[in-house]
């Protein structure tokens, strides 16, 4: 679907000042998280969640930056950003200072958004994304459709997801896709845009769309960076959760072994940044009935958390978790049940999660049904018991 489209008036070299916010915000390098879609229970949500925002869009004049979130401090460019902002830049007819303001004007936008939706406020989160869209909507109308116009339209359709209003987001979706569908890949931000679209695109369903946008993406950071750069590790994140969505579960083996080598030479062995694409593997690997190489995935999770965090770390306890699963699937009941008790005590004691957290009394649950099949029913009872308890206490008699 993602076709060259008829030429459109190009936006005028001012950046569009009319980002509406009733009030000013932290300023910062323009960052938006693409949230790694996961419906395998093999490893916990909360594992990924932790793990996801080490891979980030980061709208850098178009670049993709892989990002720590253990190890981020500024959040500054790196040389490879401000190399490619000097090359676009130089063939715009846009100061870099007008550029930064419309970043920062949209960072402080999606700032203000995701705050709001943090904080229960859906209803001002709602009125500040329609403001936008109505300014926005009339440059649009007036014929001004440039790449300023798409990043204010992927922002807010990004909150509209988090608002969970999908029937508008795909109605954005069609606009964005007319407006990049013209415009040439050397155009500042149109990578990140695109990274966006295959993360909205898959959360709706729509992977073959989902599968253009990824691929059109790879195209222009390869060209830039080359084959072997990090910088891919979030197009090929998103081209192999589709390729596993529809069915082709050896080509997104394949991808995820691809990210995992760049990352491998270029970050090392041992570096967390890997916990993503391992984990979206281990999953694979449990669908497709691998549980040796799940196994081993999981296995990796482990020691790299144990090495960097030690073994009484939250995250090493999720792991451990995680990894418990696996064994469970190959047979190693009793092993399991040691390793998931483990698991659960450092989670605890690490004060790693809260204890009505959904996700920790899920895996309560989890390992209480283990138990019950091992024969030791009294301790899954007991187990079952302190979830009843912890959910009365912090929801209240009647909670389901």
């Amino acid at each position: 679907m993602m076709g060259i489209l008829a030429p459109v008036v190009s936006s005028s070299s001012a950046f569009p000042s009319a980002i509406w916010k009733p009030q000013q915000c932290q300023r910062g390098i323009m960052r938006f998280a693409v949230p790694l879609q996961h419906g395998s229970r093999n490893l916990y949500p909360v594992f990924l969640r932790t793990a996801a925002p080490a891979v980030r869009c980061i709208s850098t004049k178009g670049s993709v930056e892989l990002h720590n979130t253990c190890n981020s401090s500024s959040g500054g460019m790196a040389p490879e950003d401000m190399q490619r902002s000097k090359m676009l830049l130089d063939n715009s007819s846009t100061s870099m200072d007008n550029t930064n303001d419309f970043e920062i004007e949209l960072q402080e936008f999606f700032n203000q958004v995701k705050s709001m939706l943090v904080s229960g406020n859906k209803e001002g989160a709602i009125d500040l994304l329609r403001a936008n869209y109505s300014l926005v909507k009339e440059q649009i109308d007036a014929g001004t459709r440039g790449m300023e116009q798409a990043a204010t339209l992927d922002i807010i359709a990004l909150g509209y997801m988090g608002v969970g209003d999908l029937k508008f987001v795909e109605n954005l979706l069609e606009m964005l896709h007319e407006m990049v569908g013209c415009v040439q890949n050397d155009e500042p931000l149109l990578d990140s845009i695109l990274m966006h679209m295959g993360s909205m695109y898959t959360a709706l369903g729509r992977l073959e769309d989902a599968m253009l946008v990824y691929n059109r993406g790879l195209e222009i950071l390869e060209g830039l960076f080359g084959k072997h750069s990090p910088f891919l590790i979030t197009p090929l994140m998103g081209i192999a959760r589709v390729f596993g969505l529809t069915g082709r579960a050896t080509k997104a083996i394949e991808i995820y072994h691809q990210a995992i080598s760049i990352l491998e030479i270029s970050r090392g062995n041992e570096c967390e940044d890997l916990v993503v694409p391992l984990c979206a593997l281990g999953n694979l690997f449990m669908k497709e009935g691998r549980i040796t190489d799940a196994e081993s995935s999981f296995k990796r999770i482990l020691n790299i958390y144990t090495s960097s965090y030690g073994a009484n770390d939250g995250r090493a306890g999720m792991a451990m978790c995680s990894l418990a699963h696996a064994m469970c699937a190959k047979g190693n009941v009793n092993d399991a049940i040691l390793l998931y008790g483990k698991g659960l005590e450092v989670i605890k004691d690490s004060e790693y999660m809260s204890l009505d957290d959904d996700v920790l009394e899920k895996m309560r649950v989890d390992f209480a049904e283990l138990l019950h099949v091992a024969g030791r029913e009294q301790e899954g009872r007991e187990l079952l018991e302190e979830c009843l308890l912890i959910c009365e206490r912090y929801k209240g008699k009647g909670a389901s």
